[in-house]
């Protein structure tokens, strides 16, 4: 410019959120483009600008739709609101109306993940069983859908709370502490027509049955106990039960016995137990009616001692007898003086074990049968973890023997990759050995499957070494 001269046409600054209002020199004055130079000194000049304020319509709205009442709500997402709503910053510029609009969407996004505070019922079945146990439902909802407890012998009348007042479905939650509600029944009453029907069956006159069998007609009756309910029902069908069988059992003065079929088996093996079940046994009165009974004493056998013995019947002081005869008996056990044979199981067998050398090695190898499955098992066929030893009395197994092949844990007698392969899975916990494959795994004998047992497995497939039976 020069001296004398105007300032001629001056800029237009720009700045976000304000209007400006003209360039001004130092001492206040605004300068225009018609404005004079009068000094040769060089000048300033200051541009004067008034804010234009940013929109605040959305964090009012926003505001106005905070709930009246926030006390149903959880302490979390009301403190959230409030921090929302704190954080609101009044007097930005339009240049900051974003930040007002983020404020106004925080106190929306806070008002939305409001949450209605939770009550647990819990359900008291008083006596019967529930599913589920409790429920969590929101302040102000309903109780909703109830579970139906079971009680045998009752009939549900309803949930109550503790003052006695009946929930349903549509109670509303009114409260933020804790609800027990209370089963409530009405007991079903037992039929005792039964009972009824036996009593009426007990004869008038008990003095001609035998005293015992009079007084537990008696005893049987007084024994009945009424009020129960209909869970109970088998406890009533029994006193019934026991009356009839009282009845049944009254007896005349007994006169004599007489074993009316003797029993099928009259020939055992020595240490045999008697089998009398078959037998029948028939009562003589003296009122010459006859039946079958039971209870009597057996006398006059003994598992140990050979050939012909008399066996005597006796029943309230009256006897009668029968033979039988006892042969030598096969051994109820399996031993080895090779294999290690003790609580069920046969051990000490190495792999590729044939059937053959097993059988050798048992004692009592003339009675054993080695199966597999239901399939038998003999001659070069390798023996295998989880097959079974028999000690056979014609068909009864007279003992049975579990087979470990130490390190044999898929039972084909042979120890391999897939063997190292299940004990790693074991010990990796993506699967379980039990029973007879545990005891092949535990290769070391310490009664545990760890890691030495796998590497003994890898050291004795890599040859390095060999697993010994145990």
């Amino acid at each position: 410019m020069t001296l004398t001269g105007t300032y001629g046409t001056l800029p237009t600054p720009d700045r976000a959120g304000y209007r400006f209002d003209g360039w001004y020199t130092a001492d206040g004055k605004k300068a225009t483009a018609d404005t004079v130079v009068t000094t040769d000194e060089n000048v300033t000049l200051t541009a004067k600008w008034t804010m234009i304020p940013a929109d605040y319509t959305a964090v009012e709205d926003a505001i106005a739709k905070i709930p009246a009442d926030l006390s149903i709500y959880t302490k979390a997402t009301v403190d959230a609101l409030q921090a929302a709503k704190a954080a609101v910053m009044n007097g930005l510029s339009a240049a900051e109306q974003a930040r007002v609009d983020a404020m106004a969407k925080a106190i929306e996004d806070a008002i939305d993940g409001l949450k209605l505070k939770t009550v647990t019922i819990t359900f008291a079945p008083n006596g019967g069983t529930v599913t589920p146990t409790s429920k969590v439902v929101t302040l102000t909802g309903t109780y909703g859908t109830l579970p139906t407890p079971e009680r045998a012998g009752y009939r549900f009348d309803g949930w109550y709370t503790a003052d006695g007042k009946k929930a349903t479905a549509d109670t509303v939650v009114t409260t933020d502490e804790n609800v027990t509600l209370t089963a409530k029944w009405t007991m079903i009453p037992a039929d005792y027509t039964a009972v009824e029907d036996a009593i009426a069956k007990i004869p008038a006159d008990l003095s001609i049955y035998t005293a015992e069998t009079a007084e537990a007609v008696t005893a049987a009756k007084n024994a009945v106990e009424y009020g129960l309910s209909a869970a109970e029902q088998a406890r009533v069908d029994a006193m019934a039960k026991a009356i009839e069988d009282a009845i049944d059992g009254l007896k005349p003065t007994l006169k004599s016995i007489e074993i009316t079929k003797e029993p099928e088996k009259l020939v055992y093996i020595q240490g045999e137990s008697l089998k009398l079940d078959d037998m029948v046994v028939t009562a003589h009165y003296s009122d010459g009616s006859s039946k079958e009974v039971t209870g009597y004493r057996v006398s006059g056998y003994n598992a140990n001692v050979l050939n012909l013995q008399t066996i005597t019947i006796t029943y309230e002081g009256k006897t009668d007898t029968f033979a039988v005869t006892v042969r030598s008996l096969v051994p109820t056990k399996i031993t080895s003086n090779i294999y290690l044979v003790n609580t069920g199981l046969i051990h000490k067998i190495p792999e590729e074990t044939t059937a053959e050398k097993l059988t050798s090695g048992i004692n009592e190898k003339e009675y054993i049968t080695i199966f597999k499955g239901n399939t038998v098992i003999s001659g070069k066929t390798l023996v295998g973890t989880g097959m079974v030893v028999k000690l056979l009395d014609g068909t009864k197994v007279n003992d049975v023997v579990t087979v470990i092949v130490t390190g044999d844990v898929n039972g084909d007698g042979k120890i391999t990759i897939t063997d190292m392969i299940m004990i790693k899975s074991h010990l990796l916990k993506k699967s379980t050995l039990t029973g007879a494959a545990a005891y092949a795994a535990d290769t070391n004998g310490d009664g545990k499957i760890s890691i030495t047992d796998f590497i003994q497995m890898k050291s004795h497939l890599l040859n390095k070494s060999t697993i010994q039976a145990n």
